[in-house]
């Protein structure tokens, strides 16, 4: 059976599930959350994406989970991270992240989304995956720095996306890189 639950840094990354339907629906549904990622989506919208997603994460041949995040120390909610691989593109995962606005420039983006890249990276999940790709709105600087601080290089920028890429062989130039400086490229990234 394939372990989809990790943790990194403070934070614990646990398939989302049923009981997360507030979560998912408050994130969708908020206009500050969705600004940098597209148009708040009416409630039933969001509950109808939910049970989507829900079902996706069931689905033990299907190539996307959605993961709710929490902190490691006291259970409190964070928000939701995802990856799916690109049918368009074979070998391409695509993966993005949601944080409360409470837990905006807090640490949490960072450590979460290099756990998810190293799981894909290291073929935890066995998809096949060798690169990751990272989108954002335009003029996101939060998000611009997470995928530059993941060593990430950017590939398009339109009026309505800017895409980032980090192939598999970068992926590992800079994990080797840290540990030759005695670091790890975040703390305790575990499987749980």
């Amino acid at each position: 059976m394939t372990e989809w639950n990790f943790a990194a840094g403070r934070v614990d990354a646990r398939l989302l599930e049923p009981d997360d339907r507030d979560l998912y629906l408050g994130l969708y549904t908020d206009a500050r959350v969705m600004a940098h990622i597209g148009r708040p989506l009416t409630a039933q919208e969001a509950a109808v994406e939910f049970a989507r997603t829900c079902r996706a994460n069931a689905d033990p041949s299907a190539h996307a989970r959605c993961w709710r995040l929490v902190h490691r120390r006291n259970g409190e909610k964070l928000g939701l991270m995802a990856a799916w691989c690109n049918a368009r593109e074979p070998g391409v995962g695509e993966i993005g992240i949601m944080l409360l606005p409470a837990w905006y420039a807090r640490g949490i983006g960072l450590p979460a989304l290099q756990g998810l890249v190293d799981q894909l990276m290291r073929d935890h999940w066995r998809w096949g995956v060798n690169e990751v790709v990272g989108r954002y709105a335009p003029g996101h600087r939060d998000a611009e720095r997470l995928v530059q601080a993941l060593g990430f290089r950017r590939a398009i920028a339109t009026e309505a996306q800017v895409e980032w890429r980090l192939s598999r062989t970068r992926w590992r130039e800079l994990t080797a890189l840290a540990a030759t400086r005695g670091r790890h490229r975040v703390d305790d990234i575990r499987t749980i």
